[in-house]
């Protein structure tokens, strides 16, 4: 493996999210924001400011990755081979212009990643970013509800540093919990969100998921809701939360205390 030392933020966050599953959300907007390097084949393009203008004209490298057909993209000169000739792109129109196409990021080089097609149209129309599934839960229904009995520690602490980005969330708690009515699945955990704004709570749950997927996975399920005083989330009305944001921390005492 070649040394990889980042020549800019998007090379930094690419290093960051390869370690820490917690800031890939914040890696995946930087890409669609980002400028890349391309190998472009034929007549070169009309550039501004090494950018190109006339982004539908260009034809791009192909090249073969782990069997499949991919196009090669690059987060630096530094991840070319010296003197290759390239092309500057803005990333989301590079996805935008070669839509349905998989693609690999600085192959060869130390730190990079594969992008499959479906992949790509999820970033680009947003969906990546948003929950898989919403589920209305019922008044009604009776849970069954309780601390963990596999407390998931790595899962509880890669999610406090995501939170601790992110401003509208103040508190968070996590617990296992099942219908009562039917105790033959396994049930699910459940994580509750105490937030400044609760219309930010289906990016959060977008991004919470996407960073679930490195913790666990099927048949083990982690739902996102906000907390209410009603349903499940009662439960932790007195329960102690795996995160609380260091502003609400002095908030609540100096309700408690007067100052």
């Amino acid at each position: 493996m070649t040394s990889f030392e980042p020549k800019n933020p998007l090379e930094s966050a690419l290093k960051k999210a390869a370690d820490d599953p917690a800031v890939r959300p914040q890696f995946l907007r930087l890409l669609l924001e980002s400028k890349v390097l391309i190998e472009a084949v034929g007549p070169r393009p009309k550039t501004a400011n090494g950018m190109t203008t006339e982004a539908a004209q260009i034809q791009v490298k192909g090249i073969h990755f782990n069997g499949r057909p991919c196009i090669p993209f690059f987060t630096s000169d530094a991840r070319l081979p010296a003197g290759t000739p390239y092309l500057l792109l803005g990333c989301k129109e590079l996805f935008q212009m070669m839509k349905g196409q998989n693609f690999v990021m600085n192959p060869g080089a130390a730190f990079g990643k594969e992008f499959f097609a479906n992949e790509i149209a999820q970033m680009l129309d947003g969906t990546a970013f948003l929950p898989e599934q919403k589920i209305t839960i019922s008044n009604a229904t009776q849970w069954l509800i309780a601390e963990p009995s596999d407390y998931p520690i790595e899962l509880v602490a890669a999610l406090c540093r995501f939170y601790a980005t992110k401003p509208q969330v103040q508190r968070a708690w996590i617990a296992h919990y099942q219908n009562a009515e039917n105790t033959e699945g396994q049930g699910s955990l459940i994580v509750a969100l105490d937030l400044k704004d609760v219309g930010a709570l289906e990016t959060l749950v977008g991004e919470g998921t996407m960073l679930v997927k490195s913790y666990v996975h099927k048949p083990k399920y982690v739902d996102f809701t906000h907390h209410k005083e009603s349903g499940p989330t009662q439960y932790f009305a007195d329960k102690k939360p795996f995160y609380i944001k260091e502003s609400t921390v002095k908030r609540l005492l100096a309700k408690i205390t007067g100052h």
